[in-house]
């Protein structure tokens, strides 16, 4: 799969990620550091010779990493923004793409002045939508195109990638289904995984992506769809339990965040065999990562797997063939 677009000189980022992605594209490394004064203020420093970027097609991998806070993602964003504005500015990069495999703010995707759900409206009245701001802030500090992984904002991809068009940028959305079925027919065919079973998508957002996984696996699993009523940010209702009638279960949603969800649709099925889940990006704040570890060590779930979009400790999924793809 490729898009045209042509194969970057230099690979910018601050962990071994971006330096195997770099080796993967054959494209040069170089570092960036996160510096601050003692007062707090950001000052982020990229670590190459000004000469050696001025003309040239980079890419900055901005990712992030479990267990975020306030001031993680603040900060990480704001450095984002001045890193991207010192390669068009002071180094006189010529074309410049942002890495973003998790979508920053990806799930403030809702107008609440048009939308006609009332909780959507009484929750997010007066917000504003947060990933068109990224958006906007990215490109006003130079870059082309942000390249990211099954935003929260368009899950429906319709092929191994979309390309859209977010407040005048190019957003190239790669399916992140593809890395999480690479790996589930690796265990199949290790032996590690069963060829039949059924997957669960949590509700009907997720049917698309269970599908394209049942696809890309391969083996013979059927598709259930756990209807579900959110009541508030944080409450999920469902009702009754269901048999499963001693199949493997796979469990696939887009996020894992604080597997509040997730838990409460284990809880909700009864006679399983054993259950994975899958998830293309593994957030887990301190709730999450420890409702993670529970589910494992308690033999509730088999195994959690996630793509390596977020570094976390679940991520066995590697995107990085994924992003080679798009390159020449």
């Amino acid at each position: 799969m490729d898009i045209g677009i042509k194969k970057p000189d230099y690979v910018i980022g601050e962990d071994s990620f971006s330096a195997k992605l770099a080796e993967s594209l054959g494209s040069r490394h170089r570092l960036v550091r996160h510096e601050y004064y003692p007062d707090g203020e950001p000052s982020p420093r990229i670590l190459a010779d000004y000469g050696e970027l001025e003309g040239k097609h980079v890419v900055f991998v901005h990712r992030v990493s479990q267990l975020p806070n306030r001031d993680k993602i603040c900060r990480g964003l704001h450095n984002a923004e001045r890193i991207v504005g010192n390669l068009k500015y002071m180094f006189n990069a010529n074309e410049i793409d942002v890495l973003m495999p998790y979508y920053l703010f990806s799930r403030q995707d809702k107008d609440a002045r048009s939308s006609n759900d009332l909780m959507v409206r009484e929750r997010d009245h007066g917000k504003d939508i947060g990933y068109e701001f990224v958006a906007r802030a990215l490109k006003a500090q130079g870059a082309r195109r942000i390249i990211t992984l099954t935003p929260h904002f368009h899950r429906g991809i319709d092929g191994e990638y979309d390309v859209i068009g977010v407040c005048g940028i190019d957003v190239v959305c790669i399916c992140g289904v593809n890395a999480l079925a690479r790996y589930a027919k690796g265990l199949i065919e290790d032996g590690r995984m069963n060829e039949k079973g059924l997957i669960i998508a949590p509700d009907e957002h997720s049917y698309g992506l269970a599908k394209k996984f049942a696809d890309k696996i391969e083996a013979d699993y059927k598709i259930e769809i756990m209807e579900k009523k959110r009541i508030d940010g944080k409450h999920v209702l469902r009702n009754g339990i269901v048999d499963m009638h001693k199949n493997d279960i796979v469990v696939i949603d887009d996020i894992l965040s604080t597997l509040g969800t997730v838990e409460t649709l284990i809880e909700s099925v009864r006679n399983t065999n054993d259950v994975d889940i899958f998830a293309i990006h593994g957030v887990f704040p301190e709730e999450g990562l420890r409702r993670a570890t529970s589910l494992v060590s308690s033999g509730k779930a088999r195994r959690i797997v996630t793509t390596d979009s977020i570094d976390n400790d679940y991520a066995r999924a590697s995107i990085l063939p994924d992003i080679k793809g798009l390159y020449l």
